[in-house]
């Protein structure tokens, strides 16, 4: 007979005595947001409008449990704080309960990244005056978790070091986007891959974003690290309305009036955006850190989300519609790829020396790119209403291209990958792949 005891079930608590630790910490995740530039793909593809960061796009977690899952890693789970829109609490238990750790607030009404950031931040810093913070919003796409980790430890640390500044994550920009902010980096920090921030640019014209980018501006991915007292103090200086109201509510977090604090801290408040109202105005106190590795996109639109489970290889959740194919249970097409890869064809065997990519293009496209196995993207060249790449120095084996086009309004288009594979290869790939000798066309 077997008297062992069992042992206790795991609980995902803090031991008190870290849970009161000073200066610990934190992360706060960015939820409240509707998504509206996504609301008609998702309502065609889910039969009404769900957020973003409620959406499993690929696999079976949302993006919001991957957030969570990085601030875990970055914080510890009690030290999580999540703001919502309650109206979308429903999302949190359909189709599957989702695990949401730490603490949840609401925010009564929205009002932008501003309040949306300020609210959590209130109530870390009712607990913890000397935490280190952390900004996530919950709906970008971020690859690989491990490489993305260690840097945000490193500006974890980074915060630590320059305890009166904000630092900001950045991507490096892989084409001229106009939806994103971008920022300039300045002056180095010394003994840190940091730099000062010049010039932030919230939303620029295609033209400025392409000078922007061959100038070696970032994207702003809205991912800081800072003391939480430093961002209050920006907040302060900026925005002293808004930090006035949250002030107010301070000494009644934690208590049975919270709710009613919080709903009239946000009675008549305006609207603030937390990169064009806070960050820009603070530039000379923002550090910005690349992240070099890593793979950063904001999903708010369709065509960003289809490029990127492309790149990597990961099969769409949803329904991709092409111009010849529809499924019965779509009322219209959720994506058009105009932008074809001519050759290589799929499955194609090259085994010349030199082979040359043909695309074809809608008219009227400002430029096209090719990105070969998730490299950097090259400029094409166009000739007989065709855009055309020489490809040379390459390695035997399975290769995969993408291609897109530009528009003169700055909006790209994109090809679906196109698999190929270049002889020499060491094993046979798999299928079994047609043939075809290649050269010039």
């Amino acid at each position: 007979m077997n008297t062992a005891v069992p042992a206790p079930r795991r609980r995902d608590v803090a031991p008190a005595q870290e849970y009161a630790r000073s200066g610990a910490r934190w992360a706060i995740v960015l939820a409240g947001g509707s998504g509206s530039r996504m609301q008609a793909f998702t309502k065609r593809w889910l039969g009404h409008p769900r957020p973003k960061q409620y959406c499993a796009f690929t696999g079976r977690r949302t993006m919001l449990e991957h957030t969570l899952e990085r601030a875990s890693a970055a914080a510890g789970s009690w030290r999580v704080v999540t703001i919502i829109d309650p109206k979308h609490k429903e999302y949190l238990l359909a189709p599957r309960r989702m695990r949401v750790p730490g603490h949840i607030i609401e925010q009564p009404q929205p009002r932008d990244t501003g309040p949306g950031v300020f609210l959590p931040l209130a109530r870390v810093l009712a607990q913890d005056s000397e935490a280190i913070v952390a900004l996530m919003p919950s709906d970008h796409f971020i690859f690989p978790r491990k490489r993305f980790l260690a840097l945000l430890e490193e500006a974890y640390l980074l915060a630590e070091r320059l305890p009166e500044d904000l630092v900001l994550l950045a991507a490096r920009p892989d084409s001229p986007e106009s939806d994103y902010g971008w920022i300039l980096p300045g002056a180095p920090i010394p003994d840190s891959r940091a730099l000062r921030v010049s010039l932030f640019r919230e939303k620029p014209g295609h033209d400025d974003a392409v000078e922007l980018r061959r100038q070696g501006a970032l994207w702003n991915t809205m991912i800081v690290t800072t003391r939480a007292a430093t961002l209050w103090e920006v907040g302060r200086r900026f925005q002293p309305g808004m930090i006035r109201r949250f002030e107010a509510l301070m000494g009644r977090i934690g208590l049975p009036d919270q709710s009613e604090a919080v709903t009239e801290a946000y009675r008549g408040m305006d609207a603030l955006n937390f990169s064009r109202d806070i960050l820009e105005p603070a530039a000379e106190r923002t550090v910005v850190l690349p992240m070099d590795g890593v793979r950063w996109c904001d999903w708010g639109r369709p065509r960003r989300v289809i490029e990127t489970l492309g790149q990597i290889g990961k099969p769409p959740s949803f329904p991709v519609e092409t111009k010849n194919r529809r499924r019965p249970d779509m009322t219209t097409a959720v994506a058009q790829p105009p932008l074809d890869i001519d050759y290589p064809g799929k499955d194609e065997v090259v085994n010349s020396s030199h082979y040359t990519f043909r695309m074809t293009a809608p008219e009227g496209v400002a430029y096209v790119e090719v990105s070969i196995d998730r490299g950097p993207w090259l400029a094409c060249h166009c000739a007989c209403g065709f855009w055309w790449f020489e490809w040379t120095n390459y390695q035997p084996g399975v290769h995969t291209l993408s291609a897109r086009a530009v528009g003169r309004d700055g909006e790209p288009v994109n090809s679906l990958p196109r698999r190929f594979v270049v002889a020499g290869a060491d094993e046979p790939p798999t299928p079994p792949l047609r043939r075809r000798s290649h050269r010039n066309r």
